[in-house]
């Protein structure tokens, strides 16, 4: 077993057991994180580590933009695409271009995503303790 078994495993569990804001609030914490890495790996020219870090978030946006639900999420989901997508690119001009402050431009980005998650996040836990039904269909569809 490896040393790394233990957190692998508490990791799988934190993620099986979230709820699905609590899901996307880590996978936008996850794209943060790597592209917190690749701004270093720039500076440094060091290469391999910023397209490492940089591919990884990029492999978040897309897997983000592939789970929107268009048909649940409609407006909120086309919005959410129209973000996405240019952020992609943007992340693979600065990798290929060394532009620190793209990564920085869609750090910011994903920050305010992340704030607006958990603000709609917090208004459906208020409207849950209000008595709202929490079987209700929840206006967290598009991601």
């Amino acid at each position: 077993m490896s040393r790394f078994a233990p957190n692998a495993q508490y990791l799988k569990t934190a993620v099986e057991t979230a709820t699905p804001t609590r899901r996307l609030l880590m996978l936008y914490d996850g794209a943060i994180r790597f592209l917190g890495q690749a701004l270093p790996a720039m500076r440094a020219r060091d290469y391999e580590a910023q397209s490492r870090f940089i591919g990884k978030a990029q492999d978040i946006i897309v897997y983000l933009r592939a789970t929107l639900d268009f048909e649940a999420g409609g407006a909120v989901a086309r919005q959410l695409e129209a973000v996405y997508t240019p952020m992609y690119d943007m992340l693979t001009d600065a990798n290929i271009h060394d532009r620190p402050e793209k990564i920085e431009k869609v750090i910011e980005f994903l920050r305010e995503l992340r704030e607006a998650w958990v603000e709609v996040d917090r208004q459906c836990q208020m409207g849950k303790s209000a008595g709202r039904d929490p079987g209700a269909k929840s206006e967290l569809v598009a991601a």
